[in-house]
């Protein structure tokens, strides 16, 4: 009996000092990627960031390699940026132009910058020679006040085009107005074409122009197929010999749509007929149809004439 009580004694002991031994710590997680810090660490976590940078379009935080932000055009609104933040210790703040946001508990923001306004203002022809030099910064302010601030880099000519091409094409729904712009001319001036595939395809503008704002008539470009095809004769691939093939060719019309750009009015709509005439060359598989368009050229034509006096 006392052997066994000694020995209830030193088990109790035992376990006791493994537990003691084994208390857990206890954790708190920050909001960075879900690392393990202490609870209360963020101001420290804000203090090892040294600097902004963009790499293209990713704004990078020296320092915070977790840390990241995103431009990219929004694919909802016309004329609007996208703006996407992940990784930041809370109780950061992010503030574009005038306006200032907190992250999320999580550490991350999502905010819609309208450059429509500065958009209607830039020379039209300038946005085709080069990258356009947005007016636009970012300021980060970490926990801790430690802050930095980076303008937003140029946008190049081609992303300019599509969101022009895109904006502009919008006037099918509802009418594209730039804050603060000049009120409409007594006659229009030009007209903004956005050939079809829109976004795609180099929109031209037909009649003169100064700024994006001065757009007064809207042409977009549909293409229709038809019921119709031609066939043609006399295709080989580069150095084959033997006998040549036929291809099939559909014919697809372009229906062309010209809209008032202040107001949405649909002004007139316009079919042109493709082109009866067999291609040089082809470039699809044997067997594939081929598709011929109606010409551009007419198209531009014809929406001259719409910019004279009376029309």
């Amino acid at each position: 009996m006392k052997t066994r009580t000694t020995t209830v004694l030193l088990l109790v002991t035992i376990l006791s000092a493994l537990s003691s031994g084994c208390k857990r710590k206890q954790r708190s997680y920050d909001s960075i990627e879900g690392s393990e810090t202490p609870g209360d660490n963020a101001p420290s976590v804000g203090a090892n960031a040294t600097g902004l940078a963009w790499q293209d379009a990713t704004l990078v935080v020296k320092g915070l390699p977790d840390a990241k932000g995103f431009l990219l055009e929004d694919d909802k609104k016309i004329f609007r940026l996208k703006a996407s933040f992940y990784g930041f210790p809370a109780g950061t703040s992010i503030t574009f132009g005038s306006e200032t946001h907190p992250v999320t508990s999580s550490g991350s923001l999502e905010r819609r910058i309208d450059i429509g306004p500065d958009l209607g203002n830039a020379d039209y022809e300038g946005l085709f020679d080069g990258p356009w030099a947005r007016n636009l910064s970012v300021a980060i302010t970490f926990p801790g006040g430690k802050n930095f601030s980076v303008q937003v880099p140029p946008q190049n000519q081609y992303t300019t085009k599509r969101m022009l091409a895109n904006g502009f094409a919008s006037v099918r729904e509802s009418p594209v107005v730039f804050a603060g712009e000049p009120p409409a001319p007594a006659k229009p001036r030009n007209v903004f074409y956005a050939p079809d595939p829109i976004g795609i395809a180099d929109p031209e503008i037909i009649g003169t122009i100064k700024q994006v704002h001065d757009v007064d008539r809207v042409a977009v470009e549909k293409r229709v197929p038809t019921e119709a095809t031609i066939t043609c004769h006399g295709y080989k691939k580069s150095g084959e010999k033997g006998p040549s093939d036929s291809i099939t060719v559909r014919l697809m019309n372009s229906e062309v749509q010209l809209f008032d750009r202040r107001t949405a009015k649909l002004v007139e709509t316009k079919t042109f007929a493709a082109s009866k005439t067999c291609p040089m060359m082809t470039f699809g598989r044997k067997g594939e149809e081929e598709k011929n368009y109606a010409a551009r050229d007419t198209v531009k034509d014809w929406l001259r004439t719409t910019l004279r006096p009376g029309k």
